[in-house]
């Protein structure tokens, strides 16, 4: 079997990364310690990771949403994004998932 080098290191850490490359159209710098944040974020949130993901980009326009825009910042954050999710869930009337 070949290996796919047109992926460096873990997939799921180069989707987040790409994610946010994509949404900010810079890739997050230092890359290596971005990387680091990216791989202990898809350890935390497991199978969910992407969808926090794209949840934390899809609320930047939001006024009061947390301010995200590398793997650094949602490490730090993901409790403010999830509060944030929880909070948006309530005065929508939708079901709470946490």
């Amino acid at each position: 079997m070949r290996q796919d080098y047109s992926v460096q290191g873990k997939k799921e850490v180069s989707e987040i990364i790409e994610a946010f490359t994509k949404f900010t159209g810079l890739t997050p710098t230092p890359v290596a310690r971005q990387r680091q944040y990216a791989n202990t974020l898809n350890k935390i949130l497991g199978d969910k990771t992407m969808e926090e993901v794209h949840y934390a980009i899809s609320i930047q326009a939001d006024e009061y949403a947390p301010v995200v825009s590398s793997p650094k910042d949602m490490y730090y954050k993901i409790n403010a994004i999830r509060l944030y999710r929880a909070k948006q869930a309530i005065k929508g009337g939708g079901a709470i998932n946490l």
